[in-house]
């Protein structure tokens, strides 16, 4: 089993080679520039239920945003814009069991609906993100197989913020580049292959010219035509 923090290290590492592919050839990734005017002061509020905590993933979404130099408020009343959660889910499903009818293997499963909303007008959504990651269990390493199932929760978490605001951008920038605010990102030209050249026909090679065929004059025995 790969430990949780090897498998960050390894998402992350393919994420950065997959970006500089991306770079390279002209994309740009929604969510790597600077947060789209909507999103510069929000209010991320989530739909408690009976819940008396709000969940993770409206914490993370929070950190995400101030990471990315959003003014975070807490009151819908002082921000421009609001990201509504609402139906957050997170449980736990069998998905493999021994012979002995015991579970092998789980799948942590978060998901949570969104929309973003300015003065009344919504923006973005409504959409459902859902992320989930598979992980074995071990009868003989009970706390560190309970240790990594509580990374993995955080690290879903984490994951389902970024998604959430991921599509956000995504969704502001294809209305700008729509309404004509914004031009599509276009990479560099591919370079154009080199013209097939013109074959060249081979030289005949000498050929003989044929003989013409002799001429039979009458003779002398033959009676002339009449």
């Amino acid at each position: 089993m790969i430990p949780c923090l090897a498998l960050r290290k390894r998402h992350l590492a393919l994420l950065l080679l997959v970006t500089a592919g991306l770079a390279g050839c002209g994309f740009r990734l929604v969510g790597s520039d600077s947060l789209p005017p909507e999103l510069k002061n929000v209010t991320v509020q989530p739909e408690r239920g009976l819940q008396a905590a709000e969940p993770p993933v409206a914490v993370a979404l929070r950190q995400v945003l101030a990471r990315r130099g959003a003014a975070v408020e807490t009151r819908a009343e002082a921000s421009s814009a609001v990201i509504r959660l609402s139906k957050v889910s997170d449980y736990r499903e069998i998905i493999a069991l021994g012979t002995d009818g015991k579970a092998l293997e789980y799948r942590l499963v978060q998901s949570v609906a969104y929309d973003l909303r300015q003065n009344g007008i919504v923006l973005a959504g409504p959409d459902v993100v859902t992320v989930s990651r598979d992980y074995s269990f071990k009868i003989n390493q009970v706390l560190a197989t309970e240790q990594e199932e509580q990374e993995l929760r955080q690290y879903l978490q984490q994951q389902l913020a970024n998604l959430v605001l991921l599509r956000i951008e995504n969704t502001l920038h294809h209305q700008r580049v729509s309404a004509g605010d914004l031009q599509p990102v276009v990479g560099p030209p591919l370079p154009q292959p080199a013209p097939d050249a013109t074959p060249v026909a081979a030289p005949a090679a000498d050929v003989p010219a044929l003989a013409a065929p002799p001429v039979v004059s009458p003779s002398a025995d033959q009676p002339a035509s009449q």
